[in-house]
């Protein structure tokens, strides 16, 4: 194993998981372009700021739900109109 060098000063994670069981998770509660628009607005607005998916973040009654590491802030029911306050967290 080799130790890599951080390549970004933050990670934005958003919950983009899908239940098999039929139960409503963060995917389906997630406007369609959720996660594309937070990348862009992310990648414009600091270039050390990464936006990746995750699976399930055990938070699906709040979902969609974005986290804001290292700072291990949660956001749940996040729509596109929160970007912007999300990435206010990023500063």
């Amino acid at each position: 194993m080799k130790t890599l060098e951080p390549r970004y000063q933050k990670l934005i994670i958003v919950c983009q998981n899908e239940r098999e069981d039929g139960r409503t998770c963060c995917k389906a509660r997630s406007e369609a372009d959720l996660f594309f628009e937070l990348k862009k607005a992310a990648a414009a607005h600091n270039p050390l700021v990464r936006v990746i998916k995750s699976s399930c973040l055990n938070a699906c009654e709040d979902g969609t739900t974005v986290v804001v590491m290292p700072e291990n802030t949660w956001y749940g029911h996040v729509r596109i109109d929160d970007i912007p306050a999300i990435l206010r967290e990023t500063e």
